[in-house]
């Protein structure tokens, strides 16, 4: 049977008188009545059953509040990872460029006698070995019973062909920029390996694709 109850360390508490339907609750921080209790902040009122009012009840993140701070933080790391490999694209780009502005294959170059390997070039920018066009490679004498010698020659435009020669039964490094020096700089130019059979007789080559800055 529920009499006069009062709140331990509560100012000014009205007194609560006996009613037919009054109910007390047991919480954790002591009995409450169930009529003339003032919720605290974060406290839902809740229509229980009937006769009980002022239930607290601590208010949790709603699902929706959950999954939005779920959501965000999926894109903080997926825009993380975009930006990664957007660093990383800009580099293997700005690598690629550096390498198209260097040294290129010049295939192997071989006629009868002759032979023209391991060949490189390069167009040089302006101001840079006056701009020429720059090759290596190692000339041989593929045929050391002959008694010819080896040649490569290059030509850029306007020019005639510049000859560089090997040694008769050996291999030679070439390394040798050939240039326009009525211009800033070279824009094409053309490799060909051949074998010196003197005067009396034609010297056979073999020409490399005609090059272009």
């Amino acid at each position: 049977m529920l009499g006069e109850l009062s709140i331990p360390n509560t100012v000014n508490t009205p007194s609560i008188r006996k009613t037919p339907n009054a109910q007390s609750i047991q919480t954790a921080s002591g009995i409450q009545t169930a009529s003339g209790i003032q919720a605290a902040p974060n406290t839902q009122i809740v229509q229980a059953t009937p006769g009980v009012r002022n239930i607290r009840t601590p208010v949790r993140p709603s699902a929706v509040v959950r999954l939005t701070k779920l959501l965000g933080g999926g894109r903080g790391r997926r825009k993380a990872v975009v930006s990664a490999a957007l660093a990383v694209g800009l580099f293997a780009g700005g690598a690629g460029a550096a390498l198209a502005a260097g040294w290129h294959t010049i295939p192997r170059l071989k006629s009868s006698g002759a032979l023209f390997s391991s060949g490189t070039y390069r167009f040089n920018p302006k101001g840079t070995e006056h701009g020429g066009f720059e090759f290596k490679g190692k000339l041989k004498d593929a045929d050391s019973g002959d008694g010819h010698n080896v040649y490569v020659e290059v030509r850029v435009e306007g020019y005639d062909w510049n000859r560089f020669y090997g040694k008769q039964k050996k291999t030679v490094s070439l390394h040798k920029v050939v240039y326009d020096a009525a211009a800033l700089y070279t824009s094409d130019a053309t490799v060909r390996v051949c074998r010196d059979r003197g005067t009396l007789h034609p010297d056979n080559c073999a020409t490399a694709p005609h090059y272009k800055r």
